[in-house]
């Protein structure tokens, strides 16, 4: 999609666009993994990567769980890749992974991982943002964290930046314009309050595979509720996320970490009156440190899909991982 007439643009001298270094991942894979990360410019993500060699260890560990040889997985949010890494590793030559990532740096970056590890036969990475519907919108650009990019201005960080104009699609449109992708196993999506949009625009794909799809989602009520929903500020789009799972009689389970030792991940089913009753101790929370505190949800949309997520969990614990 071609950008807006006067919108800004990235250039070879944007402050955001510095040389990157490579680590190698320190995760459970087949394949020896190696990222190029951007410490000096993004110390959040990029720099806890270079010290650690992972990122969320319990959602890798999950994810690692969940996917098995021939998955098709998305990951929306993929910021420099991490997770796509992850799962391309885990579904296999026989497997699909599309990533979905609009900021240009990071897209850039997220597409190099994938080549330097080989595995662009599994993996794309696709410079596009998924919403509700196709088009644009300025994108506003943390200079600290590079995974804190949103699409409208949720946290004071954001108040004084630039936004850049992004491509946006709705994943119901993007999988019409790819036939070849038949089946989806597992998404992951974090887009820092813009859930709510990008669920709205894959509500066909829901139907489509709800006896399998796995949704792994983050739950930030403060990124939410900066969403009206029409997109802009100010507004609804909690309410809107907590009425979509119900208009989809969606089953929830909060991950929770069960000990400091990566790995150890738990699954605690959540009605939606209880998830609703974690919303004000995340946006006290929220207040207290200055940014989003959040949860992440497992969320099923049948009771297929429930069985299916149980066997996956059972048949990683039974072969160790």
């Amino acid at each position: 999609m071609p950008a807006s007439p006067g919108a800004p643009t990235v250039s070879d001298d944007d402050p955001l666009r510095l040389a990157g270094v490579e680590v190698p991942l320190r995760i459970r894979s087949r394949r020896p993994l190696r990222m190029m990360v951007k410490p000096a410019a993004d110390p959040v993500v990029s720099g806890w990567i270079e010290r650690h060699g992972c990122w969320e260890p319990y959602n890798t560990v999950l994810l690692q769980d969940l996917l098995t040889e021939g998955d098709v997985f998305l990951d929306v949010g993929a910021n420099l890749g991490y997770f796509t890494l992850v799962a391309a590793d885990r579904v296999g030559p026989t497997g699909r992974v599309h990533a979905f990532e609009p900021e240009p740096e990071n897209h850039r970056f997220c597409a190099e991982n994938v080549a330097r590890n080989g595995l662009s036969g599994v993996a794309t990475a696709h410079r596009l943002g998924l919403a509700d519907r196709p088009g644009e919108q300025l994108l506003f650009r943390s200079s600290s964290n590079h995974g804190g990019h949103q699409l409208v201005h949720a946290l004071p960080e954001h108040g004084g930046s630039e936004g850049i104009a992004v491509p946006l699609t709705t994943l119901d449109h993007f999988v019409a314009e790819h036939p070849e992708i038949d089946r989806i196993d597992v998404v992951k999506m974090d887009v820092q309050g813009y859930e709510t949009r990008a669920l709205l625009g894959m509500r066909e794909q829901i139907a489509r595979h709800r006896e399998r799809l796995i949704l792994l989602v983050e739950f930030s009520p403060t990124l939410l509720q900066s969403f009206d929903e029409d997109g802009t500020a100010g507004g609804t789009g909690l309410q809107r996320f907590l009425r979509f799972l119900a208009d989809e009689s969606a089953v929830v389970f909060g991950v929770e970490r069960l000990s400091p030792a990566p790995g150890a991940v738990g699954l605690v089913p959540l009605s939606l009156d209880e998830l609703c009753e974690q919303v004000p101790g995340l946006c006290a929370d929220s207040l207290e440190m200055g940014m989003d505190s959040c949860i992440d949800l497992v969320v099923l949309f049948s009771p297929e899909a429930v069985a299916g997520f149980e066997r996956r969990i059972a048949a990683a614990g039974a072969a160790g991982g």
